[in-house]
């Protein structure tokens, strides 16, 4: 079984030397695209603009 930080880890690998895109790199791997984006932006997302306008759309 390998471990969440190594798929992390091959994903950003396949991404930075084989020019994948960041959907192919984590379907290769077997990662969900949610997952490595949680851990690679962290709470960042929270801080966009577009995501107060979703919010306020979706109230």
């Amino acid at each position: 079984m390998v471990m969440p930080g190594a798929k992390r880890e091959a994903v950003a690998y396949a991404r930075d030397h084989h020019g994948l895109s960041e959907r192919r790199a984590c379907s290769l791997v077997g990662v969900s695209r949610r997952g490595w984006m949680t851990v690679f932006y962290g709470n960042a997302c929270a801080n966009w603009p577009l995501s107060a306008a979703g919010s306020a759309i979706a109230a």
